[in-house]
């Protein structure tokens, strides 16, 4: 999904120590664009002289506004919303004409011929991976953004969000990094409930500490006002779950698997369930709800989300949350198992009269691992994996509604002996029920109308 452009421009000798303008078209739909430029002579340094050329470089956008320049110190120029090159503004690369500024400082020659190089990466739609729910040393997280970026960076992450607790101040100074989106976020945290705001550096404006779920609500309603993308996180905790009236207030995604797989999300996959087979197109997510490891057990990245977006900008991604296209993975290790009704995926309506097949794929389904998918309530396939290996199957959908899969698993020795910690601290009653199959990973719904 790449196109190259070139453009040759000759500069004259007389034209020596002018700002020429190079003009040339932005198509629609590009996601990213990698600029360089090269001539004979080239990577001389700046002392001047009339024995060597020297070009200096600058970039405007469509509307004529300088997005960065460089002089002649930089040879590849990369422009993102996410990432630019240090010395120019990350931003959206908007179709139109745009402006090269040729800085012609020296020019050895009569004339000299710069080329340059044009590549252009446009938007198109796949799986994004990443994390929805962190938090750093801005509240009661063990890291910097910068070290959980580097985290994310080695897990091949395309997005995190930093959702620290009551907390947005440092949004405004998120790092740019490389081929990784940063999405700003809070988690508003009462201790009769937790929610996050993603996508806005100030959500709402008023302080958090508000003592009635009115003043709660109003907290809320600005921040849906302004934009925010609004999830109600971990809802049946047994330590800190929702305890208003999860029916009086409004969100567009639910977290029901958060942190390690333990019953508290069982809970509140199966109040997911509930509410699909009532009509309500409620997308879920995961969050691995990360502070930090805790002793040897490792956290990072328990779960993993995956979204399909068509870019990797922060709007497209929160869209493509919004709109139910997810799906989620035990850690960033495992691709989630994914389901097709020929070129709509989750999140997408259907007709079941025009397309009433559904294809599930699995990259790797491992040994002794479940694979169910539901048409609403009824069981339309279920297969058990003897041997650890990929797994396609197509379906067909005998009724309206939804379709949604699901890959299970009973917990290991290691899970069911953390679960027990976790039930003597938080329900010690509890510490020795039998727990329920563990999930692996999870779709959002396909809708057959």
């Amino acid at each position: 999904m790449t196109e190259v452009r070139t453009i040759k421009y000759i500069v004259k000798a007389s034209q020596r120590k002018q700002y020429l303008k190079i003009p040339f078209e932005v198509p629609e739909n590009v996601e990213k664009m990698i600029i360089s430029y090269a001539y004979p002579g080239d990577f001389a340094s700046s002392l001047p002289s009339d024995n060597k050329s020297v070009i200096d470089f600058a970039l405007l956008d469509n509307t004529g506004k300088e997005v960065g320049a460089t002089g002649s110190s930089h040879r590849t120029i990369v422009i993102s919303p996410n990432f630019s090159t240090p010395g120019y503004n990350a931003c959206d690369v908007n179709s139109g004409v745009w402006t090269i500024i040729c800085g012609a400082y020296m020019i050895q020659f009569e004339e000299l011929e710069i080329t340059y190089t044009i590549e252009f990466f446009y938007k198109h739609y796949r799986w994004l991976k990443g994390d929805l729910h962190l938090h750093t040393v801005s509240s009661d997280g063990k890291y910097t953004i910068e070290e959980l970026s580097a985290k994310a960076v080695k897990s091949d992450y395309d997005f995190i969000t930093i959702t620290d607790h009551n907390n947005f101040f440092h949004m405004k100074r998120l790092p740019s990094i490389p081929n990784l989106t940063i999405i700003p976020g809070v988690e508003l945290s009462h201790y009769n409930g937790h929610m996050n705001f993603w996508g806005l550096e100030v959500p709402y404006t008023k302080p958090y500490c508000v003592n009635t779920f009115d003043e709660f609500k109003e907290l809320h309603a600005e921040a849906r006002e302004r934009g925010a993308i609004i999830s109600i996180n971990h809802p049946f905790c047994s330590l800190c779950p929702w305890r208003w009236d999860i029916d009086q207030i409004d969100f567009n995604t639910v977290e029901v698997w958060n942190g390690p797989m333990r019953p508290d999300n069982i809970k509140a996959y199966n109040w997911w369930h509930q509410q699909l087979l009532k009509g309500r197109k409620l997308p879920a997510v995961g969050g691995s709800d990360y502070h930090k490891d805790r002793g040897p057990k490792k956290l990072w990245g328990i779960p993993t989300t995956y979204v399909y977006a068509r870019s990797a900008s922060k709007e497209d991604i929160l869209q493509s949350i919004k709109e139910g296209r997810i799906c989620t993975s035990k850690d960033a290790k495992h691709q989630p198992v994914t389901i097709t009704a020929g070129d709509k995926t989750v999140g997408d309506t259907v007709s079941l009269a025009d397309n009433g097949t559904v294809e599930v794929n699995v990259p790797i389904l491992p040994r002794n691992n479940t694979l169910t998918v539901y048409n609403n309530d009824k069981i339309i396939y279920r297969y058990k994996s003897k041997a650890r290996k990929a797994h396609y199957a197509s379906i067909k959908v005998t009724e309206k509604g939804f379709v949604r899969a699901e890959i299970t698993y009973r917990p290991s020795f290691s899970e069911t002996l953390v679960n027990r910690v976790i039930l003597y601290v938080s329900n010690r009653d509890k510490m020795f029920m039998r727990l329920p199959d563990f999930i692996h990973s999870f779709t959002n719904p396909i809708y057959f109308k």
